[in-house]
């Protein structure tokens, strides 16, 4: 991400960029010769803040801060939208309060806290959020131009895979949630329009995942292997059963760029002869399909860190704060610590949560269609492609990654189920958990063609 923003490291220890704060960073004067072609959309946030920093401060060092500004400026927007399309059109009381609970829940420091960093988990943040704000604003009739609304839906939707190709699974979800939109427009074109914009999604996560994925395509799979299919009693018999050696038994935990000493190479040519190649998705699909158990307790070990969301390998202040090596701030981190707290900690649980949820808004689905109003079909359809990350995520991240860097991969989960809650408590505020619409709301408007 440095080198191909034309940045580098200043000449400071390498352990201190993970147990402190890195405010200052180099900008290159001289041609980039390690410059890779960026399909990330990331670098949109990361060049603007460079352009900024070259206005305001220096064109030879680069401040970490401004690229927080500039995340901060898309959040506070995000927050717009979203907050407008859970209250209610009048204000009053209630909707105060919801308002102060989106703020308790979505502002909290551990969502805010990489905004600091080029970690990618702060597009991935902001873009959700957009795209939960900008669906919800056409399901409420809350916007006039339900056309240029739909294309920012789809555009924050095309950003968000682009983040980083960890999102490439999300697509499903907003796939999902973009099937809703084909019962906004009546007009033929219109839903022809909706149906590009589904393509076009389709074409970013394959764009993403072959020039991207592929790439990490063999650390991936070795640490599926080490980190996932490994984490067994008596790994050696099992795989030995699927047709890898029983050497490989020893390599469990063992990272593909091992910090320590190695009795095997990940990247050599005999590793990848003998077991990366074996090692596609179909295999540890398989491999899973006939250890179920274990399948399961990882998947368990996957909802343990869903509400972990506060990045854990990196401290929260710089080195002048005189704060121990990876201390972490507790300013305005009530809801990620009551989560991570109290909130049940197994796969069974958000399945459950979800299956409710699904139940509630599809009888609010039936009401609407009753009704003739689209609010609870579209409202249905966001919790469905909510669902669909809430609980195909941790199942594609255990067969692609194992158990590796667990918590980071589990990051829009986690912001799933905080948009989940927030809907539900906001329809149960304002009267329309059962797809009938408040009194407040737009139950006249005719359908946009």
């Amino acid at each position: 991400m440095l080198s191909q923003n034309g940045l580098y490291r200043l000449s400071t220890h390498g352990s201190v960029y993970f147990n402190y704060v890195i405010e200052k960073f180099g900008i290159m004067q001289f041609y980039n010769e390690n410059a890779v072609p960026i399909y990330s959309s990331q670098f949109l946030f990361v060049k603007a803040a460079i352009a900024l920093n070259k206005v305001f401060a220096s064109s030879r060092v680069f401040d970490i801060r401004f690229l927080g500004v500039v995340y901060y400026v898309f959040f506070l927007g995000a927050i717009y939208l979203l907050t407008r399309g859970l209250t209610a059109s009048h204000r009053n009381v209630r909707n105060y309060v919801l308002a102060l609970i989106i703020v308790f829940v979505f502002a909290d420091t551990a969502f805010t806290i990489p905004f600091n960093s080029f970690y990618p988990e702060a597009g991935t943040y902001i873009l959700m959020l957009y795209c939960s704000g900008l669906f919800l604003l056409i399901t409420r009739k809350l916007v006039k131009h339900h056309r240029l609304t739909t294309i920012a839906f789809f555009a924050a939707s095309l950003l968000l895979i682009a983040v980083d190709y960890h999102n490439v699974p999300l697509t499903l979800g907003l796939l999902i949630m973009a099937c809703g939109l084909l019962f906004v427009f009546k007009g033929r074109l219109a839903q022809v329009y909706v149906v590009i914009g589904m393509l076009a999604l389709i074409g970013m996560g394959a764009f993403v995942h072959q020039t991207v994925a592929t790439r990490y395509q063999s650390l991936n799979r070795y640490q599926a292997f080490t980190h996932g299919v490994l984490q067994t009693t008596e790994p050696s018999l099992k795989v030995t059963a699927g047709g890898i050696d029983s050497q490989y038994a020893l390599m469990k935990d063992n990272d593909y760029y091992p910090n320590t000493y190695s009795a095997i190479l990940p990247d050599s040519k005999y590793v990848h002869r003998h077991l990366i190649n074996k090692l596609n998705a179909a295999w540890i699909t398989g491999y899973y399909f006939n250890h179920f158990s274990q399948f399961l307790r990882l998947l368990d070990d996957a909802a343990k860190n869903v509400m972990q969301i506060r990045i854990q390998s990196v401290g929260n202040y710089d080195a002048a704060a005189g704060k121990l090596p990876r201390a972490k701030t507790q300013y305005f981190s009530g809801y990620s610590l009551l989560m991570q707290s109290f909130y049940p900690r197994k796969c069974a649980f958000n399945l459950l949560v979800m299956a409710a949820l699904l139940v509630v808004y599809t009888i609010g689905m039936v009401n609407s269609f009753r009704h003739r109003n689209i609010e609870g079909v579209l409202k249905f359809f966001l919790v469905l492609g909510l669902s669909t990350v809430v609980i195909l995520l941790p199942i594609i991240d255990i067969v692609s990654y194992g158990t590796y860097n667990l918590s980071r991969n589990m990051f829009p989960v986690a912001v799933s189920l905080s948009l989940a809650w927030i809907l539900l408590i906001a329809d149960w505020m304002n009267h329309r958990l059962w797809g009938m619409p408040a009194k407040s709301d737009h139950p006249g408007e005719k359908t946009a063609k």
